[in-house]
C-alpha cells in the first residue's frame, strides 16, 4: 500500500463498507491468512485500520471487475519473468504463488492512477452494482406466484377472536402481514372479512414454521390496542403531510363499492348444475299471497349481505316455493337459515302495519258526569300543510245530562275505563313483539295536543251526532285520525312558560347542576325538507344540546337521514285517547323512521349536515321567542337548497315521582318567508313524554342487519316495569297500571295549557 504523499490515496476509515461485506460471509474472510495480507500490509502500515482497510475492495467500472486504483501497488511493481500477464495490466503475485487477474477480452493500456475520493469511489461502486442486488426488498416470491396459481396453501394460523379486534388498524393489518411475508419468504393472504378467524400461508415448509413463529409471538406480546406497526420504519408516505381531499378518498370509496358489488353479483347467481356443495338448507315460503320477488327484489337483492357474510348461494324454487341455500361451510347453514328466519318475521310486521290489521286504536276518555254531553260535533281544524286537506277536531256539544242519568253514567265510565286499559295493554303486547326485528330508529312516545279526524262515517244534512253513534263510528276500519301537536293557538309565550316554572310539585331540571325551574337551558332542533325536480324527498333532522355538565357548550346529538314514505308506514302502534270536553288528548305511537344508511349519504349531503350550526351560543336561559338560531351552506353553486326548514327549541324536565321519564315542552317555527327569511311563518306548540329506558332499548335496533333480531327480552316489563309494591293478583297488569297513571298526571297538566270552548256547549 503506497505511504502519504504518494500518487496513491489510502481510503478514510470513516468510508461505508460495501453492501457485499457487511452481508456476505465469503467477503469477510480470515485475515489472519497469508494470502488475504498485501506486502505492504504484512509490514504494518496501518497498525490499528488493518480491520477494515486490510481487506482488498474491488473497483467497479462498466459491469466488469478490475483492480481499484486506489489499492494499486507502484508503478514500479513488475511481475517477475515468467510469469503470465493479460496484457500489459498490471498484476499482483501473492506470497503462495497465485495471482489476481483481471478480466478482460482486450488488453487496457495502464494509466496514471487518480487520487479518487473514498466516497466518490464508493458512490461509483453503488451505481455500478445497482443491477446485481437491491437496497429495498421484492414483494415477489414463489410464495406469492403458488398463490396467484391457485395452489393449495400450506399452512394456516387461527385468531382467536374477530379480525377486527384482533387488528384494530385495518390498514396496517395489511402492510404488517405483507412486511412478514416478504421477511420470512411466505405469502400470506390477509381476512377477508371481518368475522374471518383464518389466515392461510404458503411457502416452503420451513418458511412457514417461521412466518407461523412470529404470528404466535406477536399475539402474546402485543394485544388488540397495540400498534401493529411500532417496529416498521415509517414510510414515505407518512413522513409528508396529507394534503387533504376528496379525489383519492372517492376513488377508493369507488372501488371499493365496486369490488363488492362483484363479489355480491357472483353470489346472486344460480350455481352451476354440475357445481356440488357440501351443505344445502331449504326454507319454505310462508306467504302464499305475495310472491318473494316482490318484497325481496327479482335476484332477492335484500338478501344480498347475508350471502357475503355466509358466502352462501341463496335462490328461490318456484317449483317447491322455498328457498335454497348452497354452501360449503357447515356453521353457514343453521346461521343463514336464522337470518332468513328473521327476514320474514320483519316482512311479516312491516306487512302487518301497512295493511288494514296495523295497531291503531281509538279509545275515548269518558268525560265526567258534569261536563258530559248528549250529542258530538265537529269544527274544522288549523291548516298548517297545504299539502294535506283540512280535518275535523270532535268536540262534545248539545245539553247536558239529567241529575237522574248521573248515577248510571258514572257506571258506565267506570267501565269504559276499565276497557281502555285492557285495549291499550292488548296494543302494546302486539306491537312488542314486532318491535325486535325492526331495523332502524325506532322511538316510543307519548304527543300531548288536539287530535283531529281525517275520515270518518258521519250522516248527512246533519251537524251533530249522538254520542253512542260517534262512538260506533270511530270503531269501523274505515276511520283515521291523527294528532296535531298544538296545545293552545292564542295564548302567548309568557303563559305557557310561567305554567311550567309553577310547576314545582310535578318537574324538576333535568341537568342535577340546575336547581330552578326557570334556569333550564333549551335545546334546539332543525328539521330540513329537500325535494329536487323528479327526485324523491329527503328529510334532514339535526339535533344540537348542552353539554351534560356545562350548559354553555353546545353539542351536536345527532344528525339523520330519512326518507318520507307517503304510505305511512313508519308508525307500528298508535294508540289515541281522545278528550272531547276541550282538554288535551294524548297518543301513543311507536315510530319506525326510514332512516338513509350512510353508504347512500352523498359528499353533498354531508357537506350540508357538516355546515348546519348555531348562529350564537345562548349565554343562558333563553325565552321561546322564535328567533332563528340555525346557519348552513347555501347561496354557491353544488350547495343543497332546503325546501322548507322547521326549528325546534326544547325545555326537558324530570318528572319528580319517577325520574325515568322526561316531559319536554317545545316550540315549532317554520320558516320559508320570501319577505323575511328569519320570521316565521307559523308557530305550534306540543308537550312529549318519554321514558329514557326506552331509547337505551330500541338504541340497538339501529345496528341491526338484515334478519337479526334485537337482543333485548319482547316482553311487556322490558318497557312498562311494574314498581314496587304494585299487585298482581287481579285487574291490569302493574307496568300499564303504572304507566296510566303516570301519564295521566302529565294530562292534567297538558289540560291547563288548552283553551275553553264554552260557546260549544249548548
Amino acid at each position: 500500500m503506497p505511504q502519504s504523499g504518494s500518487s496513491g490515496k489510502v481510503r478514510s476509515k470513516a468510508g461505508k463498507i460495501p453492501y457485499e461485506l457487511k452481508n456476505q460471509k465469503e467477503w469477510d474472510p480470515d485475515k489472519n491468512k497469508p494470502e488475504y495480507q498485501s506486502d505492504d500490509e504484512s509490514n504494518g502500515s496501518y497498525d490499528d485500520d488493518d480491520d477494515v482497510e486490510s481487506i482488498h475492495i474491488p473497483y467497479v467500472s462498466g459491469g466488469t471487475f478490475e483492480e481499484d486504483p486506489v489499492h494499486q501497488g507502484p508503478s514500479h511493481d513488475k511481475p517477475s519473468m515468467g510469469v503470465r500477464t493479460n496484457g500489459n495490466a498490471p498484476t499482483r503475485v501473492l506470497e503462495n504463488g497465485f495471482q489476481r487477474v483481471t478480466h478482460r477480452k482486450t488488453p487496457r493500456i495502464p494509466t496514471r492512477p487518480r487520487d479518487i475520493p473514498a466516497v466518490q469511489n464508493d458512490i461509483r461502486a453503488r451505481i455500478s452494482n445497482r443491477g446485481r442486488f437491491s437496497l429495498g426488498f421484492n414483494k415477489d416470491n414463489t410464495a406469492r406466484a403458488a398463490y396467484r396459481k391457485r395452489q393449495p396453501h400450506n399452512g394456516t394460523f387461527k385468531l382467536e377472536q374477530d379480525c377486527d379486534k384482533t387488528f384494530p388498524h385495518i390498514r396496517k393489518m395489511y402492510d404488517y402481514l405483507e412486511h412478514l411475508g416478504v421477511r420470512n419468504g411466505s405469502f400470506i393472504c390477509p381476512p377477508q372479512h371481518a368475522k374471518d378467524h383464518e389466515l392461510l400461508i404458503w411457502g416452503s415448509p420451513g418458511r412457514v414454521q417461521k412466518t407461523l413463529a412470529e404470528l404466535r409471538e406477536y399475539m402474546l406480546q402485543a394485544g388488540p390496542e397495540a400498534d401493529l406497526m411500532k417496529a416498521k420504519k415509517p414510510m414515505a408516505k407518512e413522513k409528508f403531510a396529507k394534503e387533504p381531499s376528496t379525489i383519492g378518498r372517492e376513488y377508493k370509496k369507488r372501488q371499493s363499492q365496486m369490488l363488492k358489488q362483484a363479489l355480491v353479483q357472483d353470489f346472486q347467481r344460480v350455481p352451476h348444475i354440475e357445481r356440488t356443495y357440501g351443505f344445502t338448507g331449504a326454507f319454505l315460503w310462508p306467504v302464499e299471497e305475495v310472491r318473494p320477488e316482490e318484497l325481496l327484489g327479482n335476484s332477492l337483492e335484500a338478501l344480498d349481505p347475508i350471502r357475503v357474510d355466509y358466502k352462501c348461494h341463496i335462490v328461490f324454487d318456484d317449483k317447491d316455493s322455498a328457498f335454497k341455500v348452497f354452501t360449503d361451510d357447515p356453521e353457514s347453514v343453521g346461521k343463514t337459515m336464522l337470518r332468513i328466519t328473521g327476514v320474514m318475521k320483519e316482512y311479516t310486521a312491516k306487512f302487518t302495519a301497512t295493511n288494514s290489521r296495523r295497531i291503531v286504536d281509538y279509545i275515548i276518555e269518558p268525560p265526567s258526569a258534569f261536563g258530559m254531553r248528549k250529542d258530538i260535533r265537529t269544527l274544522p281544524g288549523p291548516t298548517t300543510d297545504p299539502r294535506t286537506s283540512a280535518g275535523k277536531i270532535p268536540l262534545l256539544t248539545g245539553d247536558i245530562l239529567e241529575p237522574v242519568a248521573h248515577d248510571t253514567w258514572l257506571e258506565k265510565s267506570k267501565l269504559m275505563k276499565m276497557q281502555n286499559v285492557q285495549r291499550i295493554e292488548q296494543d302494546l303486547r302486539k306491537a312488542i313483539q314486532l318491535l325486535p326485528y325492526y331495523r332502524g330508529n325506532v322511538r316510543m312516545r307519548i304527543q300531548y295536543g288536539t287530535f283531529e279526524l281525517t275520515t270518518l262515517r258521519w250522516p248527512e244534512d246533519t251537524s251533530s251526532m249522538p254520542f253512542e253513534n260517534f262512538m260506533m263510528n270511530l270503531a269501523l276500519p274505515g276511520t283515521k285520525g291523527r294528532m296535531l301537536r298544538d296545545l293552545q293557538l292564542k295564548k302567548d309565550v309568557g303563559t305557557i312558560m310561567n305554567r311550567v316554572y309553577g310547576a314545582n310539585d310535578l318537574f324538576e331540571p333535568l341537568n342535577h347542576s340546575i336547581f330552578k325551574l326557570e334556569d333550564v337551558v333549551p335545546s334546539f332542533g332543525a328539521c330540513f325538507t329537500f325535494q329536487e325536480l323528479n327526485g324523491p324527498m329527503y328529510q334532514l333532522d339535526v339535533g344540537i344540546s348542552p353539554g351534560l355538565f356545562d350548559d354553555s357548550v353546545y353539542e351536536k346529538s345527532h344528525s339523520i337521514w330519512t326518507k318520507p314514505d307517503r304510505r305511512d308506514t313508519s308508525t307500528l302502534l298508535g294508540v289515541y285517547k281522545i278528550q272531547l270536553d276541550g282538554g288535551s288528548s294524548w297518543m301513543l305511537h311507536v315510530l319506525n323512521e326510514n332512516t338513509i344508511d350512510k353508504p347512500h349519504i352523498t359528499p353533498r349531503m354531508e357537506d350540508f349536515a357538516n355546515s348546519v350550526t348555531l348562529k350564537k351560543i345562548p349565554p343562558g336561559p333563553l325565552e321561546p321567542t322564535g328567533d332563528k338560531m340555525f346557519r348552513w351552506k347555501k347561496d354557491f353553486p353544488g350547495a343543497m337548497c332546503p325546501r322548507s326548514f322547521e326549528q325546534k327549541t326544547a325545555y326537558k324536565y324530570r318528572l319528580i315521582h319517577n325520574n325515568d321519564f322526561v316531559f319536554e315542552i317545545a316550540r315549532y317555527d317554520v320558516y320559508g318567508s320570501p319577505k323575511n327569511e328569519d320570521k316565521p311563518t307559523h308557530t305550534s306548540w306540543a308537550a312529549t313524554l318519554y321514558n329514557r329506558e326506552w331509547d337505551s332499548t330500541l338504541a340497538g335496533n339501529a345496528e341491526l342487519g338484515i334478519g337479526q333480531p334485537a337482543d333485548w327480552d319482547p316482553r311487556l316489563a322490558t318497557f312498562l316495569p311494574g314498581r314496587r309494591g304494585s299487585s298482581t293478583d287481579r285487574g291490569p297488569d302493574p307496568g300499564v297500571d303504572d304507566f296510566l297513571s303516570t301519564v295521566d298526571k302529565v294530562t292534567t297538566f297538558a289540560d291547563g295549557l288548552k283553551k275553553e270552548a264554552p260557546h260549544l256547549r249548548r
